[in-house]
């Protein structure tokens, strides 16, 4: 049971990827509702994850119904491009 929860995980994290690449990749923004079909996850879960990706900075939205956009953490910009933000860098200290 454990590991097929685990492959149910697995594919969830390789759909959200898709969508994510597809949003980098064109460097464009898309609905909510769009993002969800892209993953072919259930309403419930692929909101979650929208939710989730929000918080955790992978995505970005100017309000709660706004299109979705790629988005860098910026907890993550000092290992990403070090030395390229100093304001990422003055966090940490």
């Amino acid at each position: 049971m454990r590991k097929l929860l685990n492959m149910r995980v697995m594919c969830e994290l390789k759909e959200a990827a898709l969508a994510l690449y597809d949003l980098f990749s064109t460097n464009s923004e898309m609905g909510c509702a769009a993002f969800k079909q892209m993953t072919r996850l259930g309403e419930r879960v692929a909101t979650d994850l929208i939710s989730s990706l929000l918080e955790n900075g992978y995505l970005a939205t100017d309000s709660a119904y706004g299109a979705l956009r790629f988005a860098i953490p910026r907890a993550a910009l000092r290992s990403y491009f070090p030395d390229l933000w100093p304001e990422a860098e003055a966090e940490d200290d």
